[in-house]
């Protein structure tokens, strides 16, 4: 239950704290440069840029959650010491200097500033060995030079609070509507009820609006329209996919439609279904084929079963264009 307070006293509570509190109710919680965290009129509190919360699972929480994130306090010194905190004297709001944020704008256009892009660069030069390690996890079918060139053409940073890779989903205008998160192997924690829990490989950032992933290069696509465009199970696929000179895109899961905004960027162009090897990717592949007839020049599906003949692949449930490519390439080491 979250606690009975405002966001008055829980400015004063974080301000006391050591934090830089603005009028707006934004601080600076993990940068430097821009303020990550905002507090909401009914007292909780807001991470745009990562899920610090309740063991990274959540980007919202109270008070008693803040002072659990570095992990000097259990619950019941949290609520200890929340208590007092939200008994100090509550200084006047003209007393907190003003930045110039409007909660009302950010609400309508709902774009995560470049500074959180930057700050996530700057943790990859600060953590670049564990860096590489996610990296190498990511872009397996790439070596090295090539995953610097896609980590750059991406923005792929990373993010230590929550041992991520980090790396913007962006509109077809450029603006940062979502990050995505990957680690492939996240270590598991135990919740509040006692529970075993196993966070997801892919995180995005939580109650933002997504959208399809490298529309910037599919508007780049359309130029020619002869060529062959892949629509991929997944973000990663696209990464290694594009690494290894194919041109694709995803919509970021194999169960999403295309928004009907988005469709007409697809309009005469030739796209290859390419969705993992399991029911999840079947089904997501006949959905693709009955929206994208009407649209597309041509779309058709990539058939696993006939290139594990013709190339002697051993496929198994999940196989995807990753796995792919990591096969094809150990071909000609």
């Amino acid at each position: 239950m979250a606690l009975d307070t405002n966001k008055e006293n829980v400015m004063s509570a974080i301000s006391t704290l050591g934090f830089e509190v603005f009028r707006s109710g934004q601080f600076h919680w993990n940068s430097s440069d821009t303020p990550d965290m905002f507090i909401n009129e009914n007292g909780t509190i807001h991470c745009w840029t990562i899920s610090p919360f309740k063991n990274n699972t959540q980007n919202h929480g109270d008070l008693i959650d803040f002072l659990m994130i570095d992990g000097k306090m259990n619950f019941m010194e949290a609520k200890e010491e929340s208590y007092k905190l939200l008994n100090l004297p509550i200084p006047l709001l003209e007393s907190y200097k003003d930045n110039g944020f409007s909660p009302t704008s950010i609400k309508k256009e709902g774009f995560i500033p470049e500074e959180f892009i930057l700050a996530f660069e700057e943790q990859r030069k600060l953590n670049f060995i564990r860096y590489k390690e996610l990296l190498n996890q990511a872009l397996p079918s790439l070596n090295f030079p090539q995953q610097k060139i896609i980590a750059q053409k991406y923005q792929i940073g990373y993010i230590e609070q929550s041992d991520r890779l980090s790396m913007p989903i962006r509109n077809e205008f450029g603006d940062i509507l979502t990050l995505w998160k990957y680690n492939k192997t996240p270590k598991p924690y135990t919740n509040s009820q006692g529970i075993e829990v196993k966070p997801n490989k892919v995180l995005f950032t939580k109650g933002r609006a997504r959208c399809p992933f490298n529309l910037t290069d599919l508007l780049k696509y359309r130029e020619d329209k002869n060529g062959w465009i892949f629509l991929c199970g997944g973000e990663k696929d696209v990464l290694n996919m594009v690494g290894n000179g194919y041109r694709a895109i995803t919509l970021g899961a194999e169960n999403m439609d295309i928004e009907e905004k988005y469709l007409s960027l697809f309009k005469d162009l030739k796209i290859i279904v390419a969705y993992d090897y399991d029911k999840a990717g079947f089904e997501g592949t006949q959905k693709m084929l009955a929206q994208l007839e009407c649209v597309a020049e041509t779309v058709k599906t990539w058939d696993w079963d006939l290139l594990a003949l013709q190339e002697n692949i051993e496929l198994f449930k999940g196989f995807d264009l990753t796995d792919w490519l990591c096969k094809k390439n150990k071909e000609f080491l």
